[in-house]
């Protein structure tokens, strides 16, 4: 019986998967695309795998491995290195791959992906580990790449587990660096990172001279998007779970962060140097200073733009929000809280701080303390910054432990500013100076106020308290203070409008006013006189003609009758505490109406 054996016809090249109207391709062409971190040689079962298992001698193993340093070595970690050597785009199964050390990649692009945060894990086991991504300006023949060609970054679908040290060379999780070299090379290095979770430890234990460990650290980058990604800090140690260093970076355009979920460590985002957009939505942060962006290095003190933050939740130990040098800061539907670590007594605390700032708006916001032993508190910092609009808020200061606690604090030349429909309330007071708005001096540009209008204040020792104020107004207010509205001292100077504020009755205090006080922009109502020792007054200075004022004095001042001021009897007049005389300007002198003890 003859068997006929039937010749197949030759087949061409393996076809891929080809998509409805799709082109065919060959199947080498498809697995060019990516290949997996098993093509080679990583395992990913979670568990120890040394050199030591499949090679009797570290020559062996780096004839294989050209990483390998010691047959201590994990096969993943350098199996995961000779991918990372391969330049190609790489891929990660469901699987958990040991680090055992720092796997770093060089090339002008990188791109890893894993199949989700859950199931795609780097398991760093020792502090030196964690992954280095170098991007280069050369081109494939290794010459520069001065055409200005576009770097990409991109890291999906995948958690790490690090136990870092922080030291100068391995102190991060995740490290993307254009080095300084290659930083004024043309181009752009656009990093995207999507679904990515760190948690770090950092086991530097020198509390003398402590190193940083970084989740998430990018160097020279010029633009950067990412999206859902966490950081979990291990205790409270000298970490950061992202960090922006971009000194001698001069391509920047924008970088965007979404659905980011931080907690513990010291800094939670931290950037600094040239920063061309920062944009922050939909995002929760908790740790010691969540926010930090400092301008200051990049060119000279040039402010450079733009800061954007809405949809957040904050919760900071030290600062909430700090910002140095920006152009324009976005702030929007924020809610944060400010409270201590047990033990912490920090001499200025500053929930949101801005320094040397234009263009700043900040509304649809929350923010409320806990407890803390602070020398002083402020809710909002301002200094030194032009134009400024803060709206629509609530400040709650639920405990007054704090030596000094003040609202919104506006000093060192700060220049329009407009704050309104703010709600500012003390629930718990203790005897401490508390003042919802305090301002030190003002511009001087009339077309530049300060203006302080239509807010409400419940429950602080003043409602305003300026010292040495110009340009100010505050009208329209909804006023409460335990002691008296605005306060005053030192010298005010023209225009100061204090008005239209209830309840009707507004109250002036001047501290320290000396022997002739200046009333500009007092309203026809009580003025007090507070002064540690006895004072005599022979004028108020900045009157209007028919202007009526009740004074009233701590009991320490001498009101002395004579050419401006112009008392029943003809004589000098003590009044007790608490006890009022009242004047009316008739446009050259100040003379008594009343007076009642």
């Amino acid at each position: 019986m003859k068997v006929r054996v039937r010749t197949l016809p030759r087949l061409p090249l393996p076809i891929s998967y080809q998509a409805p109207n799709g082109s065919p391709r060959p199947l080498n062409s498809r697995l060019a695309d990516s290949l997996s971190l098993e093509d080679f040689g990583a395992i990913g079962d979670g568990t120890s795998h040394p050199l030591s298992e499949k090679f009797s001698s570290l020559l062996a193993a780096q004839r294989v491995y050209e990483s390998a340093t010691s047959l201590d070595d994990e096969i993943d970690t350098v199996a995961i290195q000779k991918a990372f050597d391969s330049g190609r785009a790489l891929h990660g199964s469901s699987k958990a791959y040991m680090l055992n050390k720092l796997v770093t990649a060089t090339n002008k692009s990188f791109s890893l992906k894993g199949c989700g945060i859950d199931t795609t894990r780097f398991l760093v086991t020792s502090a030196a580990g964690g992954i280095k991504i170098n991007i280069t300006s050369q081109s494939e023949y290794g010459d520069p790449d001065v055409g200005g060609t576009s770097k990409y970054v991109t890291l999906v679908g995948f958690s790490m587990v690090a136990w870092m040290e922080g030291t100068e060379d391995c102190g991060e999780a995740i490290n993307i660096t254009y080095p300084e070299e290659d930083a004024t090379v043309p181009g752009t290095i656009c990093v995207t990172i999507e679904d990515v979770s760190v948690h770090g430890k950092n086991y530097w234990s020198d509390e003398e001279n402590p190193h940083w460990a970084v989740g998430l650290k990018m160097v020279n980058v010029s633009g950067l998007n990412i999206h859902n990604f966490s950081y979990v800090a291990i205790g409270d140690d000298y970490s950061s779970a992202i960090w922006i260093d971009n000194d001698n970076g001069s391509n920047c355009f924008s970088f965007n962060f979404s659905g980011i979920n931080i907690q513990g460590g010291l800094y939670g985002f931290r950037a600094h140097g040239w920063l061309e957009a920062i944009v922050w939505s939909d995002f929760t942060i908790l740790c010691h200073k969540p926010f930090v962006v400092d301008a200051s290095t990049a060119s000279s003190g040039v402010a450079l733009p733009l800061v954007v933050i809405q949809s957040g939740h904050l919760n900071g130990h030290q600062t909430i929000i700090q910002i140095n040098k920006m152009k324009t800061l976005y702030v929007a539907d924020v809610n944060a809280a400010f409270t201590y670590v047990e033990g912490m007594t920090p001499e200025l605390a500053k929930a949101f701080d801005f320094n040397e700032c234009n263009d700043i708006y900040f509304h649809d916001f929350h923010v409320n303390n806990g407890f803390g032993t602070a020398e002083e508190l402020r809710f909002f910092s301002f200094v030194a910054c032009w134009r400024v609009f803060v709206h629509d808020g609530t400040i709650l200061c639920t405990r007054t432990d704090e030596r000094v606690v003040r609202g919104v604090c506006i000093t060192n030349g700060c220049q329009e500013v407009d704050i309104h429909d703010v709600t500012g309330t003390i629930e718990e007071s203790e005897e401490h100076p508390l003042s919802m708005f305090f301002i030190q001096n003002g511009g001087t540009d009339p077309k530049h106020k300060i203006k302080i209008h239509h807010n409400t204040s419940r429950g602080w020792t003043n409602d305003v308290e300026l010292y040495d104020p110009t340009q100010v107004e505050v009208t329209d207010n909804d006023f409460s203070g335990i002691n008296g509205k605005v306060v005053i001292s030192g010298t005010a100077t023209q225009p100061l409008i204090v008005e239209r504020n209830s309840p009707a009755d507004d109250v002036m205090f001047l501290s320290g006013a000396g022997a002739t006080p200046t009333i500009i922009g007092a309203p026809d109502g009580r003025v007090f006189l507070s002064d540690g020792s006895a004072t005599n007054t022979t004028n108020f200075l900045g009157g209007r003609n028919k202007m009526q004022l009740v004074v009233a004095t701590s009991g320490n001042r001498t009101f002395v009758h004579g050419t401006n001021l112009k008392l029943a009897g003809g004589t000098n007049y003590t009044p007790t505490l608490n006890a009022s005389i009242a004047f009316i300007f008739d446009g050259t002198a100040w003379r008594e109406i009343w007076r009642a003890a």
